[in-house]
């Protein structure tokens, strides 16, 4: 099979499946594995596709390659309003609480009741000017290098300072999410914060629309066994309903406003 031949094949089998590790692909074609990476580096190099740990998958319709927290804080706005609202239920006075970064975090901000009495633990310039606004008065905020994209700040030195602080419930974004690769986010240098955070959370809360199914992003930073619960919107399939529970993780639907008449 000629390469050009054998790159339209992979393209095929990936848009039909959600990822395709390296060896099913070279079994599915009848060559070697050192032949599939080949192809699959030029591909990557030409933008056709994704390799994440040994795992190829094609970027879905929408799937940016870099994080712009502005452009995403326009789409998907009901479905993230609806699960913004869900998580700042769960939110009790006394609770510490860890809010990631990403504009579904941002929504849940919208929801938490003036001047709560929690303290709010985070690493991102829009949370910080957020729970500001909401009159929180206990604020824990990392700091560290400004990342603009998704308005983070990271360092080694934030990520020590993160590791010695617990929280009763952490609030955890995810670009994609997939039953084989478990949880990934487009920036690399976000997985520290997000599995530090994790690790130190009483209760740690997936929060991610309908439309990161099925979906990988380069950055791998959880599987599935380091949350205990998704909050996400009526567009879930039976089939990822069937998964969470199967996963033993609680999923909490957030129904969308209806409109009055």
């Amino acid at each position: 099979m000629a390469t050009n031949q054998r790159t339209d094949t992979i393209l095929e089998l990936l848009m039909r499946n959600d990822a395709m590790s390296v060896s099913r692909l070279a079994e599915a074609l009848g060559v070697s594995e050192m032949t599939v990476r080949r192809d699959l580096a030029k591909m990557q190099k030409e933008g056709k596709i994704r390799l994440v740990n040994g795992v190829a998958f094609c970027p879905r319709d929408g799937e940016a390659v870099a994080y712009d927290l502005e452009q995403q804080l326009g789409v998907h706005c009901r479905e993230k309003d609806a699960i913004g609202r869900a998580a700042a239920a769960m939110l009790i006075p006394g609770d510490s609480v860890f809010i990631d970064c990403g504009s579904t975090a941002s929504a849940m901000l919208r929801y938490i009741p003036h001047g709560m009495d929690i303290t709010v633990i985070c690493s991102t310039l829009n949370v910080l000017t957020e729970a500001r606004r909401k009159n929180i008065q206990r604020l824990v905020f990392t700091g560290g290098y400004y990342h603009p994209g998704t308005e983070t700040f990271e360092s080694p030195e934030a990520i020590r300072m993160l590791g010695g602080i617990r929280s009763s419930k952490a609030f955890i974004t995810a670009s994609g999410v997939s039953r084989e690769l478990g949880l990934t986010c487009v920036e690399q240098y976000e997985t520290a914060v997000k599995q530090v955070a994790m690790e130190n959370g009483m209760k740690r809360i997936l929060l991610v629309d309908s439309s990161k199914f099925s979906r990988v992003s380069p950055a791998f930073f959880g599987t599935w066994s380091s949350i205990d619960a998704v909050i996400t919107d009526e567009g879930v399939t039976e089939e990822w309903k069937a998964f969470l529970r199967e996963q033993n993780i609680t999923l909490i639907i957030a129904e969308q406003e209806r409109a009055s008449i």
